[in-house]
């Protein structure tokens, strides 16, 4: 009887030491594991970036809505799993919010409070050798890694009003969505013009700063007197703008008949994949 019993309490805890394992392998290592990189890990088709700002200066926001190639999901620890960098500044991984936009994509905003070179970028953490928060629909393959470099709109734009020999004409159809910058670049008969002076941080890729700071008053007629300012600055050898209500005029000066053109840069040197190759 006695032995019985010994045997019967060796058993109880026997199952109690295999229950107690289990759990802590569970707990250790998942159910099957850590998601890994692999051949249904999901690949980044497209990153898309806006801003936003709903009241005041404290009230800004940028966000980048990532597409991938098939179903996607994530879980608390991608936020920490990221290096966000917006205009020279790294965001804090606690201010990063993460949601599903459809079932191909996340949605990342970050708060701002003004965007310096109106570049982000996104990718892995130094601590972070692959993304085990961002999987396939099942959680079993991981995305490896991000690299996306590109430069945030600004949110303004324009409509061709006029384009004539020797003068174009552009009205403003919508300013800045934050505190941010307007790239321009000028255009001469097809070729790019470059700025008077380019040992400038105002210039970048060819393209001119137009600051944006008063962006909580902006509107199209002082967008468009804030261009011709500073394409008088950076073209006066041989451009002159000026502004009349929410139309922007550029002329040759001396009377040159060429073709003009003025776009808003908006970045083609992007990086926006899970390599390091630079894509269009």
């Amino acid at each position: 009887m006695y032995s019985q019993k010994k045997r019967k309490q060796k058993r109880i805890i026997n199952i109690t030491l295999i229950v107690l394992i289990c759990i802590l392998t569970a707990m250790c290592t998942g159910c099957g594991g850590a998601a890994e990189p692999g051949d249904h890990s999901p690949v980044l088709n497209s990153c898309t970036l806006r801003g936003e700002c709903s009241g005041g200066e404290r009230d800004q926001r940028i966000i980048a809505d990532l597409s991938f190639d098939r179903a996607v999901s994530f879980d608390e620890n991608l936020a920490e799993q990221l290096r966000i960098v917006v205009g020279g500044q790294r965001i804090d991984d606690g201010d990063v919010a993460i949601v599903q936009n459809g079932e191909n994509g996340i949605e990342i905003t970050v708060p701002v409070v003004q965007v310096n070179d109106g570049m982000m970028e996104i990718t892995n953490a130094p601590d972070s050798e692959v993304l085990s928060g961002l999987t396939d629909k099942e959680g079993k393959s991981c995305v490896e890694k991000l690299e996306i470099e590109q430069l945030i709109p600004s949110g303004a734009s324009v409509s061709t009003v006029e384009e004539t020999a020797g003068r174009a004409v552009y009205q403003v159809d919508s300013v800045v969505t934050h505190r941010s910058i307007i790239w321009l670049r000028m255009y001469r008969n097809g070729e790019m013009i470059p700025p008077d002076d380019t040992d400038t941080t105002d210039v970048m890729d060819s393209a001119v700063a137009v600051h944006e700071h008063e962006f909580l008053w902006a509107t199209p007629e002082s967008t468009a007197s804030d261009m011709a300012e500073v394409i008088n600055s950076f073209y006066s050898s041989g451009l002159e703008a000026s502004a009349d209500g929410k139309c922007l005029t550029i002329r040759e000066k001396n009377g040159g008949q060429s073709s003009l053109k003025m776009e808003i840069y908006t970045g083609d040197n992007a990086r926006s994949g899970q390599n390091t190759e630079e894509t269009e």
